[in-house]
């Protein structure tokens, strides 16, 4: 069995007709015809049944097409992947952002003024959707990532994190709320409580989503806004509670006169960390982009 005579097969398949396939495919329909019953021969089972100019798929030759076409398709990506890396080589970097936020913009900012520095690299940034967390990782473990960067509330033993961020998340709270004369908060008392999220789709309040969620409750995302300013006075009104880093909290609470900072147990500890796959082979370059990148997020803390 051979690419080739897979691909003749999908495409006659496809076409209903082997001179249609030949045409699609730019080979003689003598071609194609060898092709498919070099393939039948080799499966010792029959694809098709010959009627005048038509090809009409057996039994089999309708449940191997579906199998067939994926492997295609696979081979295809394949080969386009060598022809890509052969096209840019060993200074190619595939990163992966996860989510459109503050975070991943500075990690783009940053993979720009590397290349700037270093013409040789070719780094290509995608982002990712939060509901694509999954698939984030899923690309890293494969290498078809080489580094990624997500927040995640747990390790998985199959990559070497680079964590740049792991604090517990803090409540801020007005101290006109009843909560607040609490000396902690457990998450349940956050039930019926109207949150500020800092996003609809994004990865850092899907976290804290599903963690109110194993404890019985989804949060009342009442109110969806980065603005420090108008966070601090949902917050200094009692018209909301908002769960941050403590030093996102800080810079919100200067502008708030009647708030409290509040542990919420048990801590949620919420990272930021790039990330690769821990079999992974590293290229010089790969080495030397994650050094300036680890050292300028940290010396850029601020930002984030």
């Amino acid at each position: 069995m051979t690419v080739e005579y897979l691909r003749y097969f999908v495409e006659a398949y496809h076409c209903g007709s082997v001179y249609q396939a030949a045409k699609n495919i730019h080979i003689s329909p003598q071609g194609v015809s060898q092709g498919i019953k070099r393939l039948e021969d080799s499966l010792r089972l029959q694809l098709f049944t010959r009627k005048k100019n038509r090809l009409v798929p057996t039994k089999f030759g309708d449940m191997f097409y579906p199998r067939a076409a994926q492997a295609v398709k696979y081979l295809d990506e394949l080969e386009e992947f060598a022809n890509n890396y052969r096209a840019i080589g060993e200074n190619s970097i595939s990163v992966g952002l996860m989510g459109y936020n503050q975070f991943s913009y500075l990690v783009l900012s940053l993979i720009q003024s590397f290349q700037e520095k270093n013409s040789q690299a070719k780094i290509n940034a995608t982002f990712y959707e939060p509901g694509q967390y999954d698939m984030l990782y899923k690309k890293v473990k494969n290498y078809e990532l080489d580094v990624a960067w997500c927040f995640h509330s747990d390790y998985d033993d199959a990559f070497t994190y680079i964590t740049l961020k792991d604090q517990p998340l803090k409540c801020l709270i007005s101290a006109d709320n009843k909560l607040s004369k609490k000396e902690f908060l457990h998450w349940s008392d956050l039930k019926d409580e109207p949150f500020v999220s800092t996003g609809k789709n994004e990865v850092f309040p899907d976290l804290i989503r599903e963690h109110c969620e194993k404890f019985g409750f989804v949060p009342y995302e009442k109110f969806f806004s980065t603005d420090s300013a108008f966070i601090s006075q949902l917050v200094n009104k009692n018209q909301a509670v908002v769960l941050l880093y403590e030093n996102f909290i800080d810079s919100i609470r200067v502008l708030c006169t009647n708030t409290k900072v509040m542990e919420v147990r048990p801590e949620l500890h919420v990272c930021q960390s790039l990330f690769i796959s821990k079999d992974r082979k590293r290229s010089k370059i790969l080495d030397f982009f994650l050094e300036y990148t680890e050292i300028n997020l940290r010396n850029n803390s601020e930002k984030w």
